[in-house]
């Protein structure tokens, strides 16, 4: 089967590099110029009637021999006429492209042909596996950061993040009162609840209180005048007392500096911040 049959001159008009292959000889009969270029070969004469295993490493990039895999490609594209792949090719040099075939049957002069339709994709694949990579790199990257967060969520605001302390819940709303003490018992503290300022007083006076959580506006004792009170007591002067309110203004910050409050938590409470804010007045405290 040669050139002079009128659809093989027109493979020369195809943009994409075409070989044709005689299955049953198992060797090119034909390509155009562009298969040239593409593979590296001088001209026709050092192409045609070569073996088309010639034109493969032994191995393709799935493990699999080249010589079994192209006889199941083969088998299923005479079944169904037509099958597209990726194939690695040896060029004239020897050197391997990565290409995308597209495989089709024809008929000429009663005898199936196969047409292989080439297009180098090898700089695609390479630019694949650099962003793959690339990819890879930023996830171990952001792997390594989210696991550092997470030993540091763990270590300050996990469930053991306030063992051993006892936290005293200054705080005239019931409802108010169930909260915090929840959101302490996540974080391993112990809580005493005391309804206003007064009652404050006396049980830090009989008891020991590692921190004072304080609401601001109560009947009886206000926060204000019951953190002024605690702070008269010189054993209690360095007792870290934290404003819990609603009233989260510049003028209210202040004033809770002001008679001696250490830390200021808004309503409605974020058990987060307020573990946070603990840690800060007493394991993270250098005076602890």
């Amino acid at each position: 089967m040669t050139s002079n049959i009128p659809y093989l001159s027109q493979i020369e008009k195809m943009p994409d590099a075409v070989l044709l292959l005689n299955p049953k000889a198992g060797c090119l009969i034909n390509c155009n110029d562009a298969a040239l270029s593409l593979l590296g070969f001088p001209d026709k004469h050092a192409l045609i009637n070569r073996p088309l295993t010639a034109l493969s490493p032994d191995v393709q990039s799935d493990g699999q021999s080249s010589l079994s895999k192209s006889t199941s490609l083969f088998s299923e594209v005479m079944q169904k006429g037509f099958h597209r792949f990726d194939w690695q090719y040896l060029r004239y040099d020897n050197s391997i492209i990565l290409v995308e075939v597209t495989l089709t049957t024809l008929t000429i002069d009663d005898e199936v042909i196969f047409q292989f339709a080439l297009r180098d994709i090898t700089e695609i694949q390479q630019k694949i596996t650099s962003m793959t990579e690339l990819d890879s790199l930023r996830t171990g990257t952001a792997n390594s950061a989210i696991q550092d967060m997470i030993s540091t969520l763990k270590k300050n605001t996990g469930p053991e993040a306030l063992s051993g302390l006892t936290v005293l819940i200054v705080e005239d709303q019931v409802f108010m009162q169930s909260i915090v003490a929840e959101s302490l018992q996540l974080f391993s503290a112990k809580h005493v609840i005391a309804n206003n300022g007064a009652e404050a007083l006396e049980i830090i006076k009989q008891q020991p209180i590692d921190v004072v959580l304080m609401d601001l506006h109560m009947p009886l004792m206000d926060g204000f005048v019951a953190t002024i009170e605690i702070r008269k007591i010189k054993e209690f002067a360095g007792l870290p007392i934290i404003a819990l309110t609603a009233s989260a203004t510049d003028e209210t910050k202040q004033r809770c500096s002001r008679i001696g409050m250490n830390g200021f938590v808004s309503k409605p409470i974020d058990a987060h911040i307020l573990v946070k804010t603990i840690r800060q007045l007493t394991f993270e405290s250098p005076t602890h």
